[in-house]
């Protein structure tokens, strides 16, 4: 039998002791709720309850494994139980009951990309080709899922994100009636179908929900906050009615992903739901230190529609350090040289994350980090040259500098309405004769699709200023591009307004491409060796931790957002900067400049991000940092 009350502190033996009824468990950060479930799983099958008898959800299918696994080894022997995703565990349901939703036991799953594909040839089928008043099979799929995980109707999606689509409603309607006909003929369900056929099943055969009722008796779910309307939805109806023995494990605190659907009432409303739930609470920390806890406990105090938490520590250590700076670029060399000091006091690279709000703010971070050879990686998104919406943008500017350059053309002319594959290489063949772009003469079918690019590239070419120059690509053309084709179109036309500011006052066009392949040519080395700091958004950093966390442009309207700042989401805001913050182990780090570039040149002033201008002072460092105070140019990772 295992000793409970040592190998778990007092909050988590209650938790794992409670066996009936409905549990609500707020755990904090770095709280030790996978150790408590865990653990918890143990102690009910030490209590006779059948592991067959167990469903237990997680967000990744590989956080089940590691808790079955650790589970049968505290045991000392195996056995079978349910466990993974809510699409994992839908997919074993439907497999069992696949005729009731008109398909056979071996039905194929399709991903994203398979369901993209099969759209694209309806589409294509229907005679619908790219246009500006419909979607493209990418939008179109992530409207679709949209739709499913929060339970709305697509055309209110539709009328809330996408307003330019609503004439073609009717349309997409249609479309959407011939993929789900096409996906009944070929026996395939679709990622978001694995749940929607779930929920379509207890709702429409009592025998199949009284059978799973019976079957998973105890119901455990981490990452409660981070559940959609349609997990909610099928919760409710495999839990027992009377007497439901089911466990949520959740921090609200930590509810950042509401743009995938994420509902963070699930959470919040469980005690409403659930009016005789046990509520406990997981405040023991063993992550951050005391400075670090206090200043991101003042930062979350200031949400409204929350429940209280009050996170406690032993560890002790320094305050968070605010870094005043003149601007981005003091920014980012403050930041290399900080990382560069860190090393030499022996933390290794892969300990140092420099967070971020969105992928564009890296820019000049990651020009920094590469011009001193410091390895870097970034996670949630490529770097910033890497995406394919800046590539785009360089294509234009490299066929300005070199006419000949035949993968910028083909990358810039694929990218207009009627040029596919075989045209493009029919108007590359004459650029080749031509050398030049007023003299290009196509015939009439092919001139007419070329004729608005070749007018864009001449209007470039007028400009003499490169930040000017790619203004005029995003607003004649590419901002409608971005914007009717992908479903983050809204980001993208930020990260090309972020290289708008990088490209002020650049000496000339050869010297700014020079610029942007010295990043791209680090990758190589970057490879060779696995100590590297990490570069993320803080969306993609939620569950992991650091020992020092750095995090950049601290400012109003970058974080929190601006546009989340006028959708109204400033509580969702709070909580994303409390994520970054709670990644630290022992160091954290705020960088505020004081000026940010403008988009015609010179410098604009910002302000220091109201999450940290409404918390005391005595919280944290303050540090005006000068220009000049340091030498970085001799130094470098070598």
């Amino acid at each position: 039998m295992v000793d409970y009350r040592k190998e778990l502190n007092e909050q988590q033996y209650r938790v794992v002791r409670t066996i009936k009824g409905p549990i609500l468990v707020l755990a904090g950060a770095g709280s030790g709720k996978t150790r408590t479930l865990t653990y918890r799983v143990n102690y009910l099958i030490e209590q006779g309850v059948s592991p067959k008898n167990i469903l237990l959800l997680t967000f990744s299918n590989k956080a089940a494994r590691e808790m079955i696994l650790r589970t049968q080894q505290i045991l000392g022997r195996s056995f079978s139980l349910t466990g993974g995703t809510f699409h994992h565990v839908g997919n074993l349901i439907l497999r069992r009951y696949a005729l009731k939703i008109g398909r056979k036991s071996n039905f194929t799953i399709l991903d994203r990309e398979d369901e993209k594909i099969l759209l694209r040839q309806i589409l294509k089928e229907k005679q619908i080709l790219r246009d500006s008043i419909f979607p493209n099979p990418d939008l179109l799929s992530s409207i679709l899922s949209l739709s499913a995980s929060t339970q709305r109707s697509v055309e209110e999606i539709i009328s809330e994100k996408w307003p330019q689509f609503l004439d073609a409603i009717g349309e997409i309607k249609e479309i959407i009636k011939d993929l789900e006909e096409r996906k009944r003929e070929i026996n395939a369900l679709s990622f978001d179908d694995l749940l929607l056929k779930w929920l379509y099943l207890v709702r429409n055969f009592p025998e199949i929900k009284g059978e799973l009722q019976n079957l998973f008796r105890f119901i455990l779910v981490d990452e409660f906050q981070d559940t959609n309307r349609l997990q909610y939805l099928i919760l409710k109806e495999i839990t027992q009615k009377r007497n439901p023995n089911l466990m949520v494990v959740g921090d609200d605190a930590q509810s950042i992903y509401s743009f995938r659907g994420a509902e963070i009432n699930n959470i919040l409303n469980f005690p409403k739901e659930y009016p005789n739930c046990k509520i406990f609470k997981l405040e023991r920390n063993y992550r951050s230190t005391k400075e670090i806890l206090s200043f991101a406990t003042e930062v979350i105090l200031r949400n409204s529609n929350q429940f209280e938490k009050y996170l406690k520590t032993g560890k002790k250590g320094n305050k968070p350090i605010l870094f005043m700076v003149s601007d981005e670029r003091v920014q980012a060399r403050r930041i290399a040289y900080e990382i560069l000091r860190l090393t030499k006091e022996g933390i290794p690279l892969n300990q140092i994350s420099v967070l971020f709000r969105a992928g564009f703010e890296s820019l000049e971070l990651e020009l920094e980090l590469s011009s001193l050879n410091i390895p870097y990686i970034k996670r949630g998104g490529l770097r910033f040259f890497e995406t394919a919406h800046i590539k785009d943008i360089l294509a234009f500017l490299k066929v300005e500098n070199n006419i000949l350059d035949e993968s910028s053309w083909r990358r810039i002319l694929v990218l207009k309405q009627g040029i596919g594959v075989k045209t493009a290489d029919k108007i590359i063949s004459k650029i080749k004769e031509e050398k030049t772009i007023p003299n290009i003469s196509l015939p009439p079918s092919i001139d007419k699709e070329f004729k608005s690019l070749k007018n864009l590239l001449l209007k470039i070419r007028r400009e003499s200023e490169i930040d000017k120059k790619i203004k005029i690509i995003l607003d004649v053309f590419y901002r409608d591009y971005l914007l009717e084709n992908f479903k983050d179109g809204r980001e993208r036309v930020d990260d090309v307004l972020a290289l708008i500011s990088f490209a002020v006052g650049q000496k000339s066009l050869n010297h700014f491409l020079d610029e942007v392949h010295s990043d791209e040519s680090f990758r190589g080395e970057m490879k060779e060796t696995n100590d590297f700091v990490i570069l993320s958004t803080i969306h993609q950093a939620k569950g992991l931790e650091w020992d020092t966390v750095i995090i950049l442009d601290v400012l109003e309207n970058y974080l929190p957002n601006r546009r989340a700042l006028e959708e109204g989401a400033i509580e969702e805001e709070r909580r994303l900067f409390y994520v970054a913050l709670t990644r630290a182990k022992n160091r954290l780090y705020l960088f505020s400049p004081i000026n940010k570039k403008g988009f015609g040149g010179g410098k604009r002033r910002v302000m220091l991000s109201r999450f940290v201008r409404e918390i005391p002072q005595d919280l944290y460092e303050i540090r005006e940092e000068k220009d000049d105070f340091w030498d970085i140019e001799k130094e470098s990772w070598d």
